[in-house]
């Protein structure tokens, strides 16, 4: 069997490049979309890594995450799911981070978080062992949920947004300003008494 502290870094070190690729793409003007998107190709890499680690298996040193899907793959063939964002994040490993090696703009950074979330979600739902990493408490609505932080995504603009337990409702989206929470919002992660 695995370390599961091992498994349960490096999905920590891929969840903080989606917190910060959605920070710096969402809160900075100019919008940083190629560091935006370094960071989403990174969340996508260390969260499949991670699943290797879960599984036994030596990740190789790339950044293909072609390559790494298809080995996990080989454990799970449901990753065929996610090939396809795999495909379109993987230029992102390296080219962007050099002038005038890849054009990236809003569209591409905010569609290249997306795939990232797509990405992280899959690979973390399949190691159950790791979901458990620290949780915080937060109250919405009166009501008390365990979650690691409190992500809403914005159906109207597809932006991910995170909130933190000193934030106080209403959650709105950062980009576009819309009501995420409804007056009773779905409990995701009751706490168990």
């Amino acid at each position: 069997m695995s370390d599961i502290s091992l498994v349960r870094e490096w999905l920590k070190y891929s969840h903080n490049d989606l917190i910060s690729a959605t920070h710096l793409f969402n809160h900075l003007y100019p919008k940083q979309t190629e560091i935006a998107c370094y960071l989403s190709q990174q969340c996508a890499e260390k969260v499949l890594k991670g699943y290797l680690f879960f599984t036994d298996t030596e990740p190789p040193r790339t950044h293909n995450l072609i390559e790494l899907c298809k080995m996990c793959m080989g454990h799970d063939n449901t990753f065929s799911e996610i090939l396809d964002a795999c495909a379109d994040l993987t230029p992102y490993g390296v080219a962007v981070r050099y002038p005038n090696e890849l054009a990236v703009d809003e569209a591409l950074a905010k569609s290249a978080i997306g795939k990232a979330q797509v990405i992280h979600d899959f690979c973390a739902g399949r190691i159950p062992e790791a979901s458990s990493m620290d949780r915080k408490i937060i109250e919405v609505n009166g009501k008390k949920f365990e979650v690691p932080d409190l992500e809403l995504y914005c159906e109207k603009c597809g932006t991910m947004n995170f909130f933190y337990d000193d934030d106080a409702p209403p959650y709105n989206c950062d980009n576009c300003k819309k009501p995420l929470v409804d007056e009773e919002p779905t409990e995701t992660a009751p706490l168990q008494n």
